[in-house]
């Protein structure tokens, strides 16, 4: 007796083909997601390396900017103005010329959910990863540096962010998630 396999038609022999091929293909998305998972898709962008330490002040802002084109360009645009509904602008906004801690704390953890910048609500659809030790693993100096780039650039005049700053307040905070707009507000009054 023949085995139904010889009886298969090529229209058969084919469907059977592609289910197969179809398991593979679920498993290789399942590997794909898997990994994607395990090494942090929520990072938008690749690591940048440390800033080299110490950092002059001369030096800091033209370290700011070139930090800035790797990390933040994508979504605050290289004017500063962000993206209309989507990503806040940094050009004469509030929380970056507002208190140095509260900019840091941003830049160190992240932030998520909905924000009001410059009278305008952005809804939290995108959050903004965090670049120290919880996130991109950047250096405080990095951070010292792109946080002091768009504190002086545009139409923006804030004072400069000093490595120490922000090593002071990573050190005090510790560990934690993503900061809200009203975390932040309660933080600043501290």
């Amino acid at each position: 007796m023949r085995s139904r396999e010889s009886h298969a038609g090529p229209g058969l022999r084919w469907a059977q083909a592609c289910q197969k091929w179809d398991s593979v293909r679920a498993c290789f998305l399942l590997l794909a997601l898997t990994g994607a998972i395990l090494s942090g898709c929520r990072r938008a962008h690749a690591p940048v390396p440390a800033a080299p330490a110490p950092v002059r002040p001369a030096d800091r802002i033209g370290l700011g900017k070139a930090l800035f084109g790797t990390a933040c360009i994508a979504c605050h645009q290289p004017n500063g103005q962000g993206i209309p509904a989507v990503y806040p602008p940094l050009d004469g906004s509030e929380w970056i010329n507002g208190p140095k801690e509260r900019l840091i704390r941003i830049a160190l953890y992240g932030l998520r959910g909905p924000i009001r910048v410059l009278g305008q609500d952005y809804s939290g659809v995108t959050d903004m990863p965090p670049f120290g030790p919880q996130g991109h693993y950047w250096s405080d100096a990095s951070i010292a540096c792109v946080l002091t780039y768009v504190r002086r650039e545009w139409g923006n005049h804030a004072s400069p962010i000093t490595e120490a700053e922000v090593e002071q307040l990573r050190t005090r905070i510790g560990p934690r998630g993503e900061w809200t707009a009203e975390e932040l507000r309660q933080a600043g009054r501290e």
